[in-house]
């Protein structure tokens, strides 16, 4: 008499065929002790399967459409960074500035710091090299910038010129034979002081802010 018997075990998948009972229950003896002996591997075997038959939360999704997904993201937060002022409701104390030069929010802001509740002083973050090639220049750039962020973001104008001196230095300019810098014709033409010894103060004239906002593209860029 032939038997034939077909047996599923977890993932083990088995058939016994034998011509006698007697046959038959030696080779069901050696199926039951080789699952056993591989009763672990049989169990891990098992788990993997189920892992797998589970979809995950990208199975629909293409590599590629993923790609194009997260790149869409990207694109988007950049244009909601670039946007300017009066787009994204910004009320800070950059937004006077922000209306008068063609930059963005987080780009001025990587120029210059401006302390949110308008206690400190105005600080100029980026490298001196980019302020200007000599000292002077770079003396010239710095007060600029900082001047207008006091009449724009602080609305202080003049400011004392020990202030701005102060503020030079916490931004890494040099301050050394700063009045030199009042030789350079465009100096002259930007800059205007007013008062005697410690008292002096200084701010900016007409062509003075548009040359601040123009530095401010220009470094920004």
């Amino acid at each position: 008499m032939d038997i034939h018997l077909s047996l599923q075990i977890g993932p083990l998948e088995a058939e016994i065929t034998a011509d006698s009972e007697e046959d038959y229950e030696k080779e069901l003896v050696q199926l039951m002790d080789f699952i056993q002996r591989r009763e672990e591997q049989l169990s891990t075997l098992s788990q993997l399967s189920v892992q797998s038959a589970v979809p995950t939360e990208d199975s629909g999704q293409s590599g590629s459409e993923r790609l194009d997904d997260n790149q869409k993201v990207d694109t988007e937060s950049e244009e909601e960074e670039t946007e300017d002022a009066a787009s994204t409701g910004y009320t800070g104390p950059l937004s006077s500035l922000l209306r008068k030069v063609d930059v963005s929010l987080r780009d001025v802001s990587e120029v210059i710091d401006i302390d949110p509740g308008l206690e400190e002083p105005p600080l100029i973050l980026t490298n001196t090299e980019q302020l200007g090639e000599t000292v002077k220049d770079q003396q010239l750039t710095g007060s600029l910038l900082l001047l207008c962020a006091w009449k724009e973001c602080y609305d202080e104008s003049p400011v004392m010129v020990s202030d701005l001196k102060d503020a030079l230095e916490h931004s890494g300019v040099s301050t050394n034979n700063l009045y030199q810098m009042y030789d350079y014709s465009v100096a002259n033409q930007s800059l205007r002081q007013s008062g005697n010894g410690r008292g002096t103060k200084v701010r900016l004239t007409r062509v003075g802010e548009r040359e601040a906002f123009e530095r401010i593209e220009q470094i920004s860029e």
